[in-house]
């Protein structure tokens, strides 16, 4: 069963990297237009074979989820991708946002309308039952859209890298003192 937490988690790095990969694309064309060095260039950030991530900063966007912040999917930190394989990042993701969009905010209507109810003189338990299952269907559409993105972005990634990322994945539950995955 899927915790509240891991939903967080989960909708965390998609979103995460979804920004990356708009914020890659406004800043591969930034060079065009007199703008900061592209990903791969000297003196940039970004996930490319000669760089590395700079230090965190703050959110550069809005919401809770940090849209705009200029990161990769955390689980892809430390991993160098091909600016082909970044290319392909962006694409999984942008094709996945209008459906992620959908559902989160159908997530968030179910969610706010079962919080109002519950603070009326008008409490149905019978409403309630379907607006807490019309959230439950939207957040679970949201952990398939996720694991899809997920698993597509795994299947780009050549041996070598999904070794790191295993290693990573490791060595954070060690870290949290969770068991790893198999």
């Amino acid at each position: 069963m899927i915790t509240s937490l891991q939903r967080a988690m989960a909708a965390r790095r998609v979103t995460a990297a979804l920004c990356l990969a708009v914020a890659a694309s406004a800043v591969a064309a930034a060079p065009a237009a007199g703008g900061p060095p592209s990903p791969d260039s000297k003196g940039g950030q970004g996930c490319g074979a000669d760089s590395h991530m700079g230090p965190p900063g703050p959110p550069m966007g809005f919401g809770p989820m940090g849209f705009g912040e200029d990161r990769p999917p955390p689980y892809l930190i430390g991993i160098n991708l091909s600016e082909a394989q970044q290319d392909k990042v962006f694409a999984i993701l942008h094709a996945a946002a209008p459906q992620l969009r959908e559902h989160e905010k159908a997530a968030r209507k179910a969610r706010e309308a079962l919080h109002r109810l519950g603070q009326s003189a008008d409490y149905d338990g019978g409403k309630a039952t379907g607006l807490a299952q019309a959230q439950a269907d939207a957040d679970g559409q949201l952990e398939l859209l996720r694991a899809r993105a997920d698993h597509d972005i795994y299947l780009l990634l050549t041996p070598d890298q999904k070794s790191k990322l295993a290693a990573h994945e490791r060595e954070r539950h060690a870290h949290e003192g969770a068991p790893p995955h198999p």
